[in-house]
């Protein structure tokens, strides 16, 4: 989200999130992938918080989506659900709860930023990242 509202019209200018020096609203909104900038995914269950582990974590809303796809009758973890799903966090049209471009990483990748960086400084599994909405 933008740090400040943006008129949407037909002539406004690129808004460009990738952008390293482009202000964005609330703290940690956004992550380093090298010299470009990304905004944090993760919240799949969509309850305004980002959670690794325990109760109320996003983990778990992956794991039914894969489980529990009409496509899945094996019922495998490593089943890729294609389309777009609140369990996709990287919105590549493909939900993955085991192997290789699972979900799980993008959410300690996009989440471990924040949890090394002052003032959070704890360990990423325990702590409940907040929704920041102005």
């Amino acid at each position: 989200m933008t740090e400040n509202p943006v008129q949407l019209s037909l002539n406004t200018a690129l808004i460009d999130f990738t952008d390293p020096n482009f202000p964005t609203n609330g703290n940690g909104a956004q992550y380093s992938l090298g010299n470009r900038m990304a905004l944090r995914c993760g919240d799949l269950n969509q309850d305004g918080r980002i959670i690794i582990q325990g109760p109320g974590n996003d983990i778990l809303k992956l794991f039914t989506t894969i489980l529990y796809h009409p496509n899945n009758t094996s019922l495998h973890a490593s089943f890729i659900a294609k389309g777009y799903f609140e369990a996709d966090a990287n919105l590549d049209g493909k939900a993955i709860f085991a192997g290789k471009g699972n979900e799980k990483a993008v959410l300690y990748i996009a989440t471990k930023e924040v949890f090394i960086t002052p003032p959070f400084g704890v360990i990423p599994e325990m702590y409940v990242l907040l929704q920041q909405i102005p």
